[in-house]
């Protein structure tokens, strides 16, 4: 089982969403990143249409992090254990 937090632009995609709390987590019985992904999209139909493609990639502005360290690339993580943390935000850019 792993936890999931969202960043506040994404909880408004939860079937029971309210921004005005910020972030928010969600328990999963996922053990891989690609399970993770699954049960996102069948949990959470929205959440999943925003945050991943056809192929089940992340799509371009989201970041994802296990265990505070950000993990480059659309693919996820490659391992994630029992316990882990996973953050799923919308990527902020400026200069």
């Amino acid at each position: 089982m792993i936890d999931v937090t969202l960043g506040a632009s994404l909880v408004g995609y939860l079937p029971d969403g309210d921004q005005s709390y910020g972030h928010r987590s969600v328990a999963l019985t996922a053990s891989t990143w690609p399970e993770t992904v699954r049960e996102i999209r069948s949990r959470f139909e929205k959440l999943g249409e925003r945050l991943f493609d056809e192929s089940g990639r992340l799509r371009t502005g989201f970041v994802v992090a296990v265990n505070d360290e950000i993990v480059r690339g659309p693919d996820g993580p490659r391992l994630l254990g029992p316990g882990d943390r996973l953050y799923l935000f919308a990527q902020i850019a400026g200069g």
